[in-house]
C-alpha cells in the first residue's frame, strides 16, 4: 500500500477502482483526478493512519444502500435504476489497513453517467452530483461512529467536479454548489432512512441484491415535496 501511494499508477491499480466513479470519466481527465484522489488519500493515511482505508462490513453496506436509494429517486429517462448491489471483503489487505469490505452498485442499463450532458442543465448535474456522493453521505449519516477521511474519495471528487460544472455555468461558487449537492442528497437519504437501513441490512447478511430483490426493498421509497420529475430535460431535481 505504501508502493501504491507513491508510485504512478492506472485507476484500476487500487482495489476496486476498476468500477470507481473516476472511471467514467473520459479518459484523458482520469489521470489529474486520480492523482487528485492519491494526494487526499496520503493526506488522510498522515492525519488517520493507514486504517482509514479500511471499512467494516456494515459500512460498506450502508453505503451501497444509500446510493441506491438516490438512485432509484433520481432515475429518468437518461439516469437508469439500480439493478444490482454488492458488498465483498478484500481478502488480502495490507496489515497497516486491516479489514476492508468493498462494494458497488451496477446500472440496469449500460453506462448511466452523463458526463457528457450539456454543462446548463443543472438538475441533470445535480442528480449525477448526489448519485456520486450518496454512498459517503450514507456513511456519514448512518454510522458516523466509523467515520474515516479516505472513504470513497473517488466519488468526492467526482462530485467536486460535478460541482465545479455547475459552477461554471450559475454563478455559485464550486463550494456552495457542492454544498447543495450533498445537502440535497442528505435531504433524500433521511427522509428514507428506513429503507436505507433495511437494504444495508439485507446486503450485509446476502451480500449480493439482485433487481429483484432490491427493487422490492426501493417500493417504499419516498420522495421529498419539491422534488419532482423533469423528464423533458432527462433529470429528477
Amino acid at each position: 500500500m505504501r508502493n501504491q501511494l507513491n508510485g504512478n499508477l492506472s485507476i484500476t491499480d487500487l482495489p476496486g477502482m476498476e468500477r470507481s466513479a473516476l472511471a467514467t470519466f473520459p479518459p484523458e481527465a482520469q489521470p489529474l483526478l486520480f492523482a487528485e484522489v492519491m494526494s487526499r488519500s496520503q493526506q488522510a493515511v498522515a492525519a488517520e493512519g493507514w486504517s482509514t482505508l479500511g471499512s467494516t462490513r456494515r459500512t460498506a453496506a450502508l453505503h451501497e444502500a444509500s446510493h441506491a436509494v438516490v438512485w432509484q429517486i433520481t432515475t429518468c429517462d437518461r439516469l437508469p435504476p439500480p439493478a444490482e448491489v454488492v458488498i465483498h471483503e478484500e481478502k488480502s489487505p495490507p496489515e497497516e489497513v486491516g479489514e476492508t469490505w468493498l462494494g458497488y452498485i451496477t446500472p440496469k442499463l449500460g453506462n448511466y453517467l452523463g458526463q457528457y450532458a450539456d454543462p446548463r442543465d443543472h438538475p441533470m448535474l445535480y442528480a449525477l452530483g448526489m448519485r456520486h456522493i450518496s454512498g459517503l453521505v450514507g456513511e456519514h449519516l448512518f454510522n458516523p461512529a466509523d467515520a474515516r477521511r479516505a472513504s470513497s474519495l473517488d466519488e468526492v471528487v467526482a462530485a467536486q467536479v460535478v460541482a465545479l460544472n455547475i459552477a461554471l455555468h450559475s454563478g455559485l461558487d464550486v463550494e456552495t454548489a457542492y454544498a447543495q449537492i450533498t445537502s440535497r442528497t442528505a435531504t433524500l437519504l433521511r427522509a428514507n432512512e428506513k429503507v436505507v437501513l433495511a437494504i444495508a441490512d439485507r446486503l450485509e447478511q446476502k451480500l449480493l441484491l439482485d433487481e429483484s430483490e432490491l427493487q422490492k426493498l426501493l417500493r417504499r421509497v419516498k420522495r421529498p415535496a419539491g422534488i419532482q420529475p423533469r423528464l423533458a430535460k432527462g433529470a429528477i431535481l
